[in-house]
Formats: C-alpha cells, sequence, structure tokens
C-alpha cells in the first residue's frame, strides 16, 4: 500500500477513535493530573521528613485569620542553607512591613509564606517546626512587570494585582496578602499615602499579610494608630560587610544599606 492510499485509512482510525473514546479524555486527564500533583507532595513529604504538617483551628472567623509558625524556611532550599524564622500573624500582629538592604532575604520571606500556606491548605506538609494557620486565601504581589501586549505599566500591574486581593477579601474570604516592593513605580509620597490605603482597606475586610519594602517612608505605616502592624528587618550578619547575610528575621527598621556597595562591586566608581 502506497502513503498516498494509507493517510485515509489513519485519518479514519483517527476519527473512530475520537468517537469512541473522545468523550472521556477530558475526565483521563483530570484524573492523571491530580495523580501527577498527589505523587507530586507524597514525594515532596518522603523527602522532607523533617517537615510537619499544620494545625487548622475549629474556631475561625475572617476576624481571627492567623498564620504562626516556627521555624518557617523556603521549602525550596537545602536543609543546610535553609534559615527558618518566626512568623505570627494574627489579630495582636495584622501585618509586617519588611524592611531590609538587597539581597538579605525580604523577598524569600514572603515567597516562604505564600508557599508553605499553599503546602498547607493542598495537605502536604510545610517547611517549619510547627505552623496553625486559618483557612486563608493566598494573595500575592510579586515579580510583576509591564506588558506591551496588554498596555500595562509595571505600576499599572500592580494597581491591578492589589485590587484583585481587595475585591477578593471584599468577598468574604479571609486574605493572607504578601506584597513585594509594593508600588515601587512611583515617587515615595505617593506610595506612602497609596500603601497605607490599601493596607486599611484589606485589615477592615479581615486580612493578614506582610508588605517589603526598600522605602523607610513605609516603616511608618506599621506604627499607624489602629493598625496593629509591626516592623521587622533582615540585614547584614555583622554590619561590618553589607553583602554577608544571616537571613534571621529582626524586630525593627533595618539600619542598613548596601546598594552603593554593589555599585561599586559593578565598578561604577561611587
Amino acid at each position: 500500500m502506497s502513503n498516498g492510499s494509507s493517510k485515509p485509512s489513519i485519518s479514519a482510525a483517527v476519527e473512530r477513535w475520537r468517537k469512541q473514546y473522545g468523550a472521556a479524555l477530558r475526565d483521563w486527564l483530570q484524573t492523571w493530573s491530580e495523580f501527577e500533583a498527589l505523587n507530586s507532595l507524597a514525594n515532596y513529604a518522603h523527602e522532607n521528613p523533617g517537615n510537619v504538617f499544620p494545625l487548622f483551628p475549629n474556631d475561625f472567623s475572617n476576624f481571627n485569620a492567623h498564620f504562626e509558625a516556627v521555624a518557617l524556611g523556603h521549602p525550596l532550599l537545602p536543609d543546610e542553607t535553609c534559615v527558618g524564622n518566626d512568623v505570627r500573624l494574627n489579630s495582636a500582629t495584622r501585618f509586617y512591613i519588611v524592611s531590609g538592604s538587597n539581597m538579605s532575604g525580604k523577598s524569600s520571606l514572603l515567597r516562604a509564606i505564600g508557599l508553605n500556606a499553599v503546602l498547607a491548605f493542598a495537605g502536604a506538609p510545610v517547611r517549619s517546626q510547627a505552623l496553625q494557620l486559618s483557612p486563608l486565601s493566598v494573595c500575592a504581589s510579586m515579580d510583576v512587570v509591564d506588558s506591551l501586549l496588554n498596555g500595562k505599566s509595571k505600576f499599572l500591574a500592580e494597581v491591578d494585582r492589589v485590587r484583585q486581593t481587595i475585591q477578593l477579601a471584599g468577598s468574604g474570604k479571609a486574605v493572607l496578602f504578601l506584597v513585594d516592593e509594593i508600588f515601587s513605580g512611583t515617587n515615595s509620597r505617593d506610595r506612602h499615602v497609596a500603601a497605607e490605603a490599601v493596607v486599611r482597606t484589606l485589615l477592615d475586610r479581615g486580612a493578614v499579610g506582610a508588605l517589603s519594602t526598600h522605602d523607610m517612608s513605609l516603616t511608618a505605616i506599621a506604627d499607624a494608630e489602629g493598625l496593629c502592624g509591626a516592623n521587622v528587618h533582615l540585614c547584614a550578619r555583622d554590619g561590618s560587610e553589607p553583602m554577608t547575610f544571616d537571613y534571621r528575621l529582626k524586630p525593627g527598621v533595618t539600619r542598613e544599606t548596601n546598594a552603593l556597595a554593589i555599585a561599586r562591586m559593578a565598578g561604577v566608581p561611587v
């Protein structure tokens, strides 16, 4: 049989298969994807025996939303380099403002909080010595970029992400918000006003969360009346070498900067 004469037979066979099994294909794919997800979680649990399963309270309401962890670490870091930090977001401390110099670990801390929350709600163990949390919808604004295709600047893209977070919190769902370098695409004054308005709105709707920033003026938001925030920071190991970090979360506002040191490392004469 020639190649040309075999094509109709192949097409007919494919069409017969589609008619017989096509309707079930969606269920097959859904079942297989669920199996792959559960297998991934099982492998993570097997490979990380030191991780623990989280605890969920029975007395949850939107206004006692909380995320309380002991020695919380990033799930993808190896044991020898992972540094655990205590994180307590609850009715007493509704949000963190995380300050710190470049590469000190601010973004990794926010990712550790979000990833462990996702693992917890997926039924997996978490990278922590202990974790108790209430049901929360994780809303993150991290690595937001501009888009020529969608006609959005980085600032507008971030505003859109924040809008979605506020809407979800207003729908009756308890939200855990994580915002990296909030409103970095605008000037310091407008950033402060907008960031405080966002925090107040989210807290009024029962949310808890954390913001990171290089803008020291934003640290005043944590001390604003009625907001129940806390300033925390990450910094260099001993203060003498600006690029050697211990990744330990400490109370208060950072006193360090290292942008000029990084610029000098890049050969900029500053």
